[in-house]
């Protein structure tokens, strides 16, 4: 049997009902584009896109892959995760910015959280309730600089929120 990083890096269900938290690589993302939308090579203008990239050289063991040049009105989404007993979501971030990453469970959808940004911010969380066994989450960065998601933690309402 796979373990569930691998299940999960190919963006399929992940189910863990036992566990009070779950962390997700940011680098795992299903979904991601700009303002001025997705890039559709991989040599891309990091200037004018998101991009995920990692901190050293390429491997295949503890990557540590992350989505980079997040600006204004981007958006990163990830697909399948259990999302059943979701109580908060806390984001590792980097960079010189200002504004929130707001949570969705459908592109278009009603935002159900958001996360202040603020910076020299390196964790920020935010509390949220809603029980999908199996759905999407999107984070949209509404402010200005540039951020970069190092991962993000789903808590389960079996872990203390506060």
């Amino acid at each position: 049997m796979q373990s569930p990083t691998t299940l999960n890096r190919y963006c399929l269900f992940l189910s863990v009902p036992t566990r009070t938290a779950v962390n997700y690589e940011a680098g795992i993302a299903c979904v991601l584009y700009g303002k001025q939308g997705a890039c559709k090579t991989t040599k891309t203008n990091k200037r004018s896109y998101p991009y995920i990239t990692q901190k050293g050289e390429y491997r295949e063991c503890n990557p540590c892959q992350y989505i980079a040049n997040i600006k204004d009105k981007t958006v990163t989404g990830y697909k399948y995760l259990d999302l059943s007993d979701a109580a908060g979501i806390i984001a590792s971030v980097s960079g010189r910015v200002r504004g929130k990453l707001r949570l969705f469970t459908q592109i278009d959808g009603d935002c159900i959280g958001e996360i202040d940004i603020r910076p020299n911010t390196r964790r920020a969380k935010t509390g949220i309730r809603f029980s999908l066994a199996e759905s999407a989450l999107y984070f949209r960065f509404e402010g200005s600089g540039k951020l970069n998601l190092l991962n993000f933690t789903v808590t389960t309402s079996k872990e203390d929120n506060s």
